[in-house]
């Protein structure tokens, strides 16, 4: 997930903000460096995660498209080993995080009733840009960064 932020920004190295919802609580923290962040996540459970990142100086791959902003949304599925099972919540919250946790829990109990045991995680991405480009210009340009990021095929 937070290769796919570094490659569409041609960046090593990125800070910005992060909110992790787990248990129904959201924690808000920031990061200065993608590596790190990735690090700090595989070691916690969680059910969603915000990314946004800053800025300031970021064009889309190699055009002339400025990036105004970026969010990133990573849901996790039941099936993730990263995912905060509902059984381990404190039911105790406040009506947002009880909604959360009667979502969270459908979704475990829907995975069990259907008997699957992989489902995808779910990483999507919204990219703001200002240009001076035409509309089919830069996504003929997108296709062609999105095109060069891609592994061979066989």
């Amino acid at each position: 997930m937070l290769e796919v932020v570094t490659v569409l920004t041609d960046s090593e190295v990125l800070k910005g903000r992060v909110k992790m919802y787990a248990q129904g609580a959201i924690s808000r923290s920031a990061f200065s460096e993608l590596g790190a962040l990735a690090d700090r996540m595989a070691k916690k459970r969680f059910n969603e995660l915000e990314l946004k990142p800053e800025t300031s100086r970021l064009c889309l791959g190699r055009s002339r498209a400025h990036i105004k902003s970026i969010e990133g949304t990573f849901s996790l599925s039941p099936t993730c080993a990263l995912w905060f099972p509902s059984t381990d919540w404190r039911t105790d919250g406040d009506r947002a995080s009880d909604n959360r946790y009667r979502t969270a829990k459908s979704h475990e109990t829907a995975i069990a009733f259907h008997h699957v045991s992989k489902e995808p995680s779910v990483f999507g991405l919204l990219v703001v840009v200002t240009t001076k480009l035409t509309q089919d210009a830069l996504l003929d340009e997108s296709a062609d960064w999105l095109a060069r990021t891609l592994p061979n095929s066989r």
